[in-house]
Order: structure tokens, then sequence, then C-alpha cells
């Protein structure tokens, strides 16, 4: 199975299984450790084969359940420090959904202007007929 070709159906499954993982890792462990970094496989696996959209709601999904997780059992002094932190976290999530997708655009630009074919190794005709010509 590879995951950067995998159908929207397949990446959402497979994008909620993990988040759901996650969060349970984030139940068992306590405050002191954090995982927000493991959020970001689903994050970007679904940003990556399901468009931004879709990486943006998994993104707030982690920063709310990392909020949610944390409230009964919070060392702020205040709720606000809480929220200004978690929402660090939120705006590092939507970077990194943003700079994936463009990733995105940029990597099936190149797969398709590319001279030999992926797949089968074979010339393309567009690149056969330019070196042709040349």
């Amino acid at each position: 199975m590879n995951l950067f070709r995998l159908k929207r159906r397949d990446a959402v499954l497979l994008g909620t299984a993990l988040f759901v993982a996650v969060a349970v890792l984030d139940w068992a462990t306590s405050n002191a450790l954090s995982v927000a970094v493991f959020y970001l496989l689903p994050i970007l696996l679904v940003a990556w084969n399901c468009g931004r959209g879709w990486g943006l709601l998994f993104a707030v999904g982690s920063v709310a359940t990392a909020v949610a997780q944390a409230m009964p059992q919070s060392s702020y002094i205040k709720p606000i420090h809480l929220y200004i932190s978690h929402g660090n976290v939120l705006l590092a999530y939507v970077i990194a959904v943003l700079l994936t997708g463009m990733l995105r655009k940029l990597y099936n630009q190149e797969r398709f202007t590319a001279r030999i074919d992926a797949l089968d190794r074979s010339t393309k005709s567009q690149g056969f007929s330019r070196s042709a010509d040349q």
C-alpha cells in the first residue's frame, strides 16, 4: 500500500484510525508528556491524499482533542494560557497542512511533465518528440 496514492476514502479511514490511536495515547499519558507531534502523521496523511480542507479539519480536531484532554487536569494558572499554548500548536499544524498542499501541487506538476513515466520507465511521447527535434 502506497501512502502517497491512497483513495480519498482509504486516506480518511486510515487517518481517522491513526487519529484515534494518537488520541488514546494522549489520554493515557499525563500532560507532562506531549504527544502533539504524533498528531502530525494523520494530519499530513489526509492533507496529502485528500487536500487542504480535510487536513485543516484533522488539525482542528487534533487541537480540540488535546484541549479537551488537558482541561480537567490542567496545570496552567489561567485557562487563557492553555488556549495560547494550543493555539501555537494549531498554527504549526495549519502551516504544515498549507506547505503539504503546495508540495503536493508541485509533485503533481512534476509527474505530469516528466519525460520518463514513473510506472513503467518508458519515455513519454512528449519527451521523445522533444529529443527528436533537437
